[in-house]
């Protein structure tokens, strides 16, 4: 786990004796986002992308504050109830304007005032000592994204990126007590509901959010490496028995295959963020290459590191280690883990000979797999 990560294995316990954990990664000069899942103890679903998130944000060393609780209502989830061990609904507990202790189904009780419960004081302090810029909560009933504040609106989405979801400003009904109501209204901080389909598939809620989530916490990114061969060049189409290096050099004097979308992908990268193009082979051949494709001059910097010389590549990722980087390529082993290594995000680039290789180094888990440029401005650099 990254070690700037603090783990509190009991931020709160319940009125059971059970730990809420809560973990955070924070900055002096910057408000953290709080997520919270878990709220209604029968909404697995909740609790599933929380934990799903939480081993994403493990691994990373490079994102904007936050503060994360897997699972708020830990006596309710237990127990596969909607309210905590006081039969009370947490999200109806908060001490809001329109708090009232009227419900109409027992699974709504507010309790027998507001912010009666051990969990609600502790995430209210909690709220008033991290004064976080915006509230993440995370249930399931029909898919939705419901923001409370009109300046939760751009964040809402950001979390809209990959799916279809519609974004809505209310739920549908009255929800008094509720964390939107506090949020928003009583300490002017924005709040979005994640509603996930009620009794969907666990396994594919993370792949469906997951974008969002990591747009979200994504700085903004200073500079893009990229490697050349299968991810700007399509080698794929220059796989041809020529052994002789000479005559290898007079072939690839020729005009170049670039990759489809490559070359509009560079020219607008250009102008908002500073490219470096960083690969490994013969120095003679890939000098060829770029010169063949035209692109030297999208790049401020184009470094070619010897064959087998992974090291060198290593070394060069470490130089960016103060910078917000990514690093784009067709290899696990040599373009993105080292580029995680240093903090850097990845992006696999899925085409080439190397795929097979890449599934053997699955637990190198890399931000964001494209097949085609085409979907590289809208899956990982928006």
């Amino acid at each position: 786990m990254n070690s700037k990560i603090v783990h509190q294995p009991s931020w709160c316990k319940t009125r059971l004796g059970n730990d809420i954990e809560l973990f955070s990664y924070l900055s002096d000069s910057e408000k953290p986002i709080l997520f919270i899942g878990g709220v209604h103890g029968d909404e697995p679903e909740g609790v599933r992308l929380a934990k799903d998130f939480l081993d994403w944000l493990k691994i990373q060393t490079n994102l904007a504050p936050w503060v994360l609780i897997p699972c708020f209502n830990k006596d309710g989830f237990l127990n596969n109830q909607r309210t905590n061990s006081s039969g009370v609904d947490l999200n109806r507990n908060f001490p809001t304007s329109d708090w009232s202790p009227e419900y109409k189904d027992k699974r709504y009780y507010p309790g027998s005032q507001p912010s009666s419960e051990l969990e609600t004081k502790a995430l209210m302090k909690l709220i008033s000592e991290m004064q976080p810029k915006l509230i993440v909560h995370f249930h399931s009933w029909n898919p939705s994204i419901t923001y409370t504040g009109e300046s939760a609106l751009s964040y809402a989405k950001i979390l809209q990126i990959g799916h279809q979801d519609p974004i809505q400003d209310d739920i549908g009904y009255p929800t008094p007590g509720s964390l939107g109501q506090y949020g928003w209204f009583t300490k002017n901080i924005p709040v979005i509901c994640i509603e996930a389909q009620e009794k969907s598939d666990l396994n594919q809620l993370w792949p469906k959010y997951h974008r969002g989530l990591k747009q979200l916490l994504r700085k903004k990114f200073e500079c893009i490496v990229f490697d050349l061969d299968d991810t700007l060049l399509n080698t794929s189409e220059l796989l041809i028995p020529i052994k002789d290096k000479e005559q290898y050099l007079k072939f690839i004097k020729s005009h170049l295959p670039l990759m489809l979308g490559a070359l509009d992908n560079l020219r607008y990268l250009k102008s908002k963020y500073e490219l470096i193009l960083l690969t490994n082979g013969d120095e003679k051949i890939q000098k060829q290459k770029i010169e063949s494709l035209s692109i030297k001059n999208f790049f401020s910097q184009t470094i070619i590191c010897p064959s087998s010389d992974y090291k060198s590549k290593t070394d060069f990722f470490k130089q960016l280690v103060h910078k917000n980087f990514i690093s784009i390529g067709n290899r696990i082993t040599t373009d993105l883990a080292p580029a995680k290594l240093y903090g850097g995000w990845t992006c696999l680039f899925s085409h080439g000979e190397h795929e097979k290789e890449n599934q053997i180094q699955a637990q190198v888990v890399v931000d964001y797999t494209i097949k085609s440029h085409l979907d590289l401005i809208d899956e990982c650099l928006l």
